[in-house]
């Protein structure tokens, strides 16, 4: 039996982001970070056309399953139709779970995002406009922190 730690490493290639973002230039930016960290990702511009993704013959066929330990969305805390936190708890209802990967993007600072959500505790947050390398310690966290299964 293999006794050495396991390799949380292995995590990023299990991990799939579902970004919900409507400014194409954060989408440019954000297709090359997750294309060079070679981790699979889905973009949106609303949260119902991610919703509606996931009841399409598309998700079964060419992605795997929705895994709540492994994936993470990241959503814009103002779309147009609602909000990051009410997108996310769609998302949460949509799969009848009760916690799921959150990172909110938003150009507003955090103390005002966090007075208008919810669950304060079950989001990370990222402020508009990022570095990369800011995207990239939040993104190695929670692929760092997911069990291995």
């Amino acid at each position: 039996m293999d006794k050495s730690p396991p390799d949380h490493h292995k995590n990023r290639f299990k991990t799939m982001v579902y970004v919900i973002e409507d400014d194409s230039g954060v989408t440019r930016a954000l297709e090359l970070f997750f294309h060079t960290a070679r981790i699979s990702c889905r973009f949106f511009q609303t949260a119902a056309d991610c919703l509606a993704f996931f009841n399409t013959e598309e998700h079964v066929v060419s992605h795997r399953p929705f895994d709540p330990a492994y994936d993470i969305f990241m959503i814009d805390f103002l779309l147009p139709e609602m909000n990051g936190d009410k997108a996310a708890k769609a998302i949460k209802d949509h799969f009848n779970i009760n916690a799921l990967n959150v990172i909110l993007v938003s150009a507003q600072p955090k103390a005002v995002i966090e007075a208008q959500i919810n669950d304060k505790l079950t989001y990370d947050f990222l402020q508009k406009p990022f570095l990369l390398e800011e995207l990239e310690d939040i993104v190695g966290k929670k692929t760092l922190n997911q069990s291995d299964v």
